[in-house]
């Protein structure tokens, strides 16, 4: 809810859109929201898609949005959605999720927020839309970091060495 609160701060600017894709238990809520303050032409609701029609979503993005609230749950794990925004170029907004949080400032891929603070997510958004360079520079960080750092190929390597090394 608080993303598209979020958006109803923006909705001055109209080349700022939200594009949902998924389903589950808080769509019908979530569209009931979105109408209610206004949102139908700043918010778009996809459904749920199949996995390879995600990668056209995620190449006409200019952010990839990990709004997650913080708990025990998200504070330890990375979502594959992350590695997956980071292959194609996207730069990160992402809530203050420690094990996110940490990917995104360390790798200086994106920007973090406070965990369901509507201000700072909209504010997080502007400064993305308004700083082309900064946001250009998150995206080379996050094609440089994944193919680099963050990917199956690597990790399998380093699996196997561990295993070869046990006693």
């Amino acid at each position: 809810e608080h993303v598209i609160e979020g958006m109803s701060l923006l909705q001055h600017n109209k080349d700022i859109h939200l594009i949902l894709v998924g389903d589950g238990v808080m769509m019908s809520n979530l569209r009931s929201l979105v109408h209610t303050l206004g949102l139908d032409s700043n918010v778009h609701f996809e459904g749920w898609q199949n996995q390879d029609k995600m990668k056209s979503y995620i190449k006409v993005s200019k952010a990839g949005l990990i709004p997650f609230k913080r708990s025990e749950q998200t504070d330890n794990s990375s979502p594959n959605k992350l590695f997956q925004y980071m292959y194609y170029g996207l730069p990160i907004i992402s809530t203050d999720c420690i094990s996110i949080k940490n990917i995104v400032e360390k790798e200086k891929v994106g920007i973090v927020y406070e965990s369901e603070n509507i201000r700072a997510f909209a504010n997080s958004i502007l400064r993305l839309y308004n700083a082309k360079d900064e946001a250009s520079l998150y995206s080379k960080n996050a094609k440089k970091v994944v193919s680099e750092k963050y990917n199956w190929d690597l990790a399998v390597k380093e699996m196997i060495n561990m295993y070869n090394n046990l006693n």
